[in-house]
């Protein structure tokens, strides 16, 4: 499916398909013409000059011959089996999709005149529930932007550039009147006071909305078309039946290996406790249960049609494919442009290659009197058709509030209140930390992990604080709470000097928190969409890379430590939103200037903690950072808790006197003007009356011009916006607007 086609380009290859190409107002469903219903859009010279007329233009088509069949339903369930209705009765078309899960399927009128068709308008909730038939005088929008979503229409498998009109299923009035008649009886009864059923309308209709029973379990009606005394085939149920996930897949596949289909006892059957013993060693790789299905329905199993409620459609085979998912488990997430499912203790992202295989191992399923063709195109439609069924947009914005924990979820309230639950997907966790919880246990700081923080920041009193730093720090990467509490931060290791320690702190965090909660995305590459989508559910963003000034003030870097909704760009998928949860770490050995001064936004979201020791060659111990994480893992996480505790009361961090310091002196030293101004520059020049910041200007690049790089000198906008920021509340001068002009005087000489 392409999502970027206009007009210009759409037009002439639907002309060549037999279709009347309109051009559309882009972001509306309205023409651009007035006389449009008039209009001959067969012809190549009237379609050739729209087309540069409106190049940019979106696409709609002409009705009439072309029939369109718009279920305006905002139920994905309901809306599924009116898909399923339509392509039971009046054949396969190609579905395009606008405002999710609404969407028209394209039919061909046999003959005569079709006009429109519709149902009742049911109203639920605020939402509308209707099915319009497009015929004489009508159009629909097949390419474009939706006014709605403001997103791209699209297809799932095939468009009308794939199908010509001529090729396109067959429908007479008397099928579309009895369809609409159908439609509106299911409406009715759902939402209105009408008692007629479908049955009593079209038996045919009604038979293609039965689905299997609930407790139909089609593993075990398929397998009794299988032979466990075929060698091959008893692994590869093995390996099946243990992907599944299944609780009873081994009392399920015990009872299995010992009939035959004909009742008889295979040859090679030892014991239940030898076939246990052989299920236990399979270690199944790139299969799924549907490689049951196939080999059943290879030797003579005709489950798969009702396996698919008699129709074999992206839908029924995405609502088959959810069923397996569902097996003893939540029902998946898809959010921030992933599949999650849920494990034992956390949501995991089910991978592209391991969706896409459980649709691959239904090629050559015998449906009837076909076979299914898993293609390209078919799983993507099938797979796009199961995202919008697992749809929860913003699951994970709003996660509980604590860490989840090997041993449960440590649920910690808005006054520092915690208590350990039992795991749940509600809890909305993408990682569990390697580690248990005992509220009976107390820990202190000694071992390796006193050394290493002694090693780094000394005994005194500051040091003590800068340790609790520490701590809180490592408790909001472990609750992935970072952008969640008032005041958000990103910290900044810095360390001129060799062998001082900074780096086995990174590692302590670093192989504390699991692997796949980490990232090294460096301010550098916030600007870049595939780079910082690398950011999406993870707990702490680690890099050994500060970056220059210019990505460090950047509005993006802002929204990263502020958790803004950002764009995200995953491989070969669109951008997807979604909202940074980690916490940023950088260390540097030298923090760099800014160029025309610090933002403010900087100053208040970023913190810079001071590693000024060397580590003496005799004391220090290769790889602590590391070993102290996974020796020491229950210590520092039990410190990690209390300080999280504390940050969660507070709502910010307590940067300790040493750091703010730290920090304040970077921004000073970095800025110019502030440098200037510390250095006496108003004093220097203004002895009696006021001087135009114009000229203050000029007196202040000349006093730098040997100190700073002409680079970095700052506008002069940028000097009398910091003069106006430093002046508000000084003793000694004040900025003043003169008739000629923004000036600075003593307050004295007032």
């Amino acid at each position: 499916m392409n999502k970027s086609l206009d007009y210009g380009n759409a037009a002439p290859r639907l002309l060549e398909n037999g279709y009347e190409a309109i051009p559309i107002i882009p972001g509306t469903k309205r023409p651009a013409i007035e006389k449009w219903t008039e209009t001959n859009f067969l012809e190549t010279s009237v379609v050739g000059n729209y087309a540069s007329k409106f190049p940019k233009y979106g696409v709609g088509v002409k009705t009439g011959e072309l029939v369109v069949v718009d279920l305006d339903i905002p139920d994905y369930e309901l809306v599924d089996d009116f898909e399923n209705l339509c392509l039971s009765t009046l054949g396969h078309a190609p579905i395009r999709f606008g405002n999710t899960p609404k969407r028209s399927l394209f039919y061909k009128l046999e003959s005569g005149q079709l006009v429109k068709q519709m149902t009742t308008a049911y109203r639920d909730g605020g939402k509308k529930y209707q099915v319009e038939i497009l015929g004489a005088g009508q159009q629909s929008v097949v390419f474009g932007v939706h006014p709605d979503t403001q997103a791209p229409y699209y297809w799932v498998d095939e468009s009308l550039l794939d199908v010509p009109l001529n090729e396109l299923a067959v429908v007479t009035p008397d099928q579309i009147s009895a369809l609409r008649d159908v439609f509106e009886a299911r409406l009715s009864a759902k939402f209105g006071n009408g008692q007629l059923q479908v049955d009593q309308l079209n038996p045919k209709l009604a038979m293609s909305i039965q689905v299997p029973p609930a407790n139909c379990d089609w593993v075990t009606d398929a397998l009794n078309y299988l032979d466990p005394q075929d060698y091959e085939t008893w692994v590869a149920v093995g390996y099946a039946l243990k992907s599944a996930g299944r609780a009873d897949a081994l009392s399920v596949f015990q009872d299995w290996s010992k009939n035959r289909p004909d009742g008889s006892i295979p040859a090679n059957y030892v014991s239940p406790e030898d076939v246990a013993g052989q299920f236990a060693k399979f270690k199944p790789d790139r299969t799924s249960i549907n490689a049951i299905f196939v080999r059943a329905s290879d030797q003579g199993w005709t489950g798969a049609s009702e396996l698919f409620a008699g129709v074999v459609s992206h839908t029924s085979v995405a609502r088959h494919v959810l069923r397996l998912l569902c097996v003893d488990k939540p029902k998946p997430i898809f959010d921030e442009g992933r599949l999650w499912v849920y494990g034992d203790t956390h949501w995991q992202p089910f991978s592209g290659g391991e969706q896409r295989r459980l649709v691959q191992d239904l090629d050559g399923v015998r449906v009837g009197k076909k076979r299914l063709a898993a293609n390209k195109s078919f799983i993507d439609g099938v797979l796009n058709e199961l995202h919008s069924m697992c749809e929860n947009t913003g699951f994970f914005c709003t996660p509980s509030s604590g860490v989840n924990l090997l041993n449960g979820f440590l649920n910690i309230s808005n006054t520092g209140q915690k208590k350990l639950l039992a795991h749940n997907p509600s809890h909305a966790r993408r990682h569990t930390i390697d580690a248990t919880w005992d509220e009976k246990q107390t820990y202190v700081i000694d071992g390796l992990l006193k050394k290493l923080l002694d090693g780094c920041f000394g005994t005194s009193n500051e040091a003590e604080k800068i340790k609790c730093l520490i701590f809180q720090i490592i408790g909001v990467a472990c609750a992935s709470m970072a952008t969640t509490i008032a005041e958000p931060k990103a910290f900044v290791f810095y360390g001129p000097t060799a062998a001082n320690g900074k780096s086995q702190i990174l590692d302590l965090i670093r192989y504390l928190l699991p692997e796949a909660s980490i990232s090294c995305v460096p301010p550098g590459d916030f600007g870049k969409e595939q780079f910082i989508a690398n950011l999406i559910g993870k707990a702490a963003n680690l890099s050994d890379e500060l970056s220059s000034s210019r990505a460090i003030a950047s509005d993006k870097m802002k929204q990263v430590v502020t958790g803004d909704m950002l764009n995200g760009k995953i491989v070969y998928q669109p951008p997807v939103p979604f909202r940074p949860q980690a916490i940023n770490i950088f260390a540097t050995n030298s923090l760099p200037s800014f160029q025309g001064g610090v933002d403010s936004g900087v100053e208040r979201r970023l913190s810079v903690i001071p590693f000024d020791t060397t580590i003496p060659k005799t004391e220090r111990v290769v790889g602590i950072g590391r070993t102290v994480a996974t020796q020491q893992t229950n210590q520092v996480i039990a410190l990690a808790v209390i300080q999280l505790c504390e940050v969660i009361k507070r709502g910010y961090f307590e940067i300790p006197e040493t750091v703010e310091e730290t920090t304040t002196q970077w921004f000073h030293d970095a800025d110019l003007v502030l440098g200037w101004l510390e250095d006496g520059g108003l004093e220097r020049h203004i002895i009696k009356g006021p001087i135009l910041c114009k000229l203050l200007y000029v007196y202040f690049k000349e006093d730098i011009s040997d100190l700073a790089d002409g680079a970095f000198m700052p506008g002069h906008r940028r000097f009398v916006e910091t003069l106006r920021a430093n002046l508000k509340n000084d003793p000694d001068f004040e900025l003043v607007r003169l008739s000629d002009g923004n000036a600075v005087r003593r307050r004295s000489l007032v």
